[in-house]
């Protein structure tokens, strides 16, 4: 199914429109791209779906610097140019307190800028695996 991403939402999907308007939430995606997908799992309110192929990228599309980009979670805009991230960071930022606070917040929103783009995090994410014998935690990084 083809899809256009209309921006990026909390938690680092993209969000779409399937043609009934239902919304299509969809990972590793950026504003403005075309993409080819398949719905992966469908509820009354909204879908969730996979690329398949990116029919049109966006400029601001990169290659992740992390070999863990899309496995591990921790980073949801790798895939984006670092002032895209800054950008799409603030405007999710502008969309959470519109939706939850209920504040349409039209001032600027001051960026921290790092001087490097990727820096390490100080977090681990312990994944665990089914597959083995004896259940272990696997940090990835």
């Amino acid at each position: 199914m083809k899809l256009t991403i209309e921006k990026m939402i909390y938690g680092g999907d993209g969000l779409s429109r399937l043609p009934n308007g239902k919304a299509a939430f969809v990972p590793f995606v950026l504003p403005g791209e075309e993409v080819e997908a398949t719905i992966t799992e469908e509820k009354s309110g909204f879908a969730r779906a996979m690329v398949d192929t990116i029919l049109k990228p966006s400029a601001n599309r990169t290659t992740p610097a992390c070999p863990y980009f899309g496995n591990c979670g921790g980073c949801h805009y790798q895939h984006a140019d670092y002032a895209s991230q800054l950008d799409i960071k603030r405007s999710v930022l502008r969309e959470t307190l519109r939706r939850t606070a209920k504040l349409d917040w039209q001032n600027e929103i001051v960026t921290h800028v790092l001087p490097a783009t990727i820096v390490w995090r100080r977090m681990i994410c312990w994944r665990w695996s089914s597959a083995r014998s004896v259940r272990q935690p696997s940090i990835e990084h």
